[in-house]
């Protein structure tokens, strides 16, 4: 029984990403040993948030932190994603339903409230600010009831969320009633992952297989004795099984893929793909829509085909999809890192260079001033003397 390690949340972090990209594909299959990934990887992501949270840090820096790391995060990419959508596939002569990105509106309002106009906007900005709000509430929670009460106020806001939080969205539609239920259920889950990261959990790599194994048939097993729908998405507020169904099915794979994770978390590539979840989020459903609109331009699907949800065949080429969909995102943060990084380092050392010649240059300045003063102090001293001195000077001199 050892605590997760960073490496392992990392590792973790890839595994519940790519399940996001696969679940985005459309994917669907007749099996009996297939799981709906909806179920579990928004809940996952949640709880993540809340076993990262250190609430002795304070809230100014919380809001600073996550409000640059998510919401300036979001309100940036959303609006570069929706341009790059527009100027890509434009010149395969196919026209998206969206807005302009020159509009300020796809910057700062479409990617939060409008699921039509374009898609991809909409599923990365729901997220990111649910998120940001769903920390802020753990916190406020945990610093003003304490971890024993935030067990309970989990447990009220999740069924809030699952049960209330649908039926007032469904009777009024409004972008204000799905934001509730969202961030009732992410701060359900994030409470649960804060109570969970003082906890022990399983260890052992060859130890975790059983414990994992057995988490996905229970998972088999479950789904349709619960009899939850086949697709699920925290983002419309859909919880037609209730909330106790949602709540244990939810747990178990947040259970599978942290055993999952500490399994294969000496895998570099995972724990990279981890370290760039945000990117990839951002990004694989434009990407999606750049390998389909290169399908269509090849005459394998109509052009009019191609939007942000539209994949050709995935349950043929969903490999291509989740590989692209995750690696270029991945190879383009890395890449920044790379070039970035030393281009930061040069540019601050050029500051301070300069900084440091300007420091030299006013101190030099300074002495130089203090000299000239002196001297001009020392040439009025000579010059103005009391005629008094002056005559003892000169019966001195004559006396010599």
């Amino acid at each position: 029984m050892t605590r997760i390690t960073r490496d392992e949340i990392y590792a973790a972090r890839g595994i519940g990403i790519m399940l996001v990209v696969f679940g985005h594909l459309g994917v669907t299959s007749e099996s009996a040993f297939a799981v709906n990934v909806y179920l579990f990887h928004m809940p996952f992501f949640f709880f993540l948030g809340g076993m990262t949270l250190r609430p002795d840090k304070g809230l100014r820096s919380l809001l600073i932190h996550d409000g640059q790391a998510l919401v300036l995060y979001t309100v940036f990419r959303a609006g570069l994603l929706a341009s790059v959508s527009l100027a890509l596939i434009a010149l395969i002569g196919v026209t998206l339903r969206t807005t302009s990105p020159v509009d300020w509106r796809t910057w700062l309002v479409y990617p939060f409230t409008q699921q039509s106009n374009h898609v991809a906007l909409f599923v990365v900005g729901w997220f990111m600010t649910a998120l940001f709000a769903t920390r802020v509430t753990t916190y406020l929670i945990i610093r003003l009831l304490g971890p024993r009460a935030a067990f309970f106020a989990a447990l009220a806001l999740g069924w809030a969320g699952m049960t209330l939080g649908p039926k007032l969205f469904a009777a009024h539609q409004a972008v204000s009633s799905l934001a509730l239920s969202q961030i009732a259920v992410g701060t359900f889950f994030a409470l649960a992952g804060y109570l969970s990261q003082r906890r022990a959990w399983p260890g052992g790599r060859h130890g975790l297989l059983p414990i994992a194994l057995g988490l996905y048939l229970a998972l088999i097993v479950l789904i349709p004795l619960f009899a939850l729908p086949p697709t699920l998405s925290m983002a419309f507020a859909s919880y037609d099984g209730g909330f106790f169904g949602h709540s244990i099915v939810a747990f178990l794979g947040i259970g599978l893929v942290i055993a999952l994770a500490r399994i294969l978390v000496k895998m570099p590539l995972l724990q990279r793909i981890g370290m760039e979840s945000r990117a990839v989020m951002t990004w694989h459903l434009t990407i999606a829509v750049l390998v389909t609109a290169t399908f269509a331009s090849l005459g394998r699907l109509p052009m009019s085909d191609v939007s942000t949800f539209v994949v050709i065949e995935p349950n043929t080429y969903w490999p291509l999809y989740l590989a692209l969909g995750t690696a270029i995102p991945v190879s383009l943060a890395f890449l920044g890192d790379r070039l970035g990084g030393p281009l930061a380092s040069r540019i601050a050392r050029g500051l301070s260079n300069a900084s440091r010649q300007s420091d030299d240059g006013r101190v030099a300045s300074a002495k130089r001033s203090a000299s000239l003063r002196s001297a001009l102090a020392s040439f009025a001293s000579r010059a103005v003397k009391h005629p008094a001195e002056g005559l003892i000077e000169r019966k001195v001199r004559k006396s010599r």
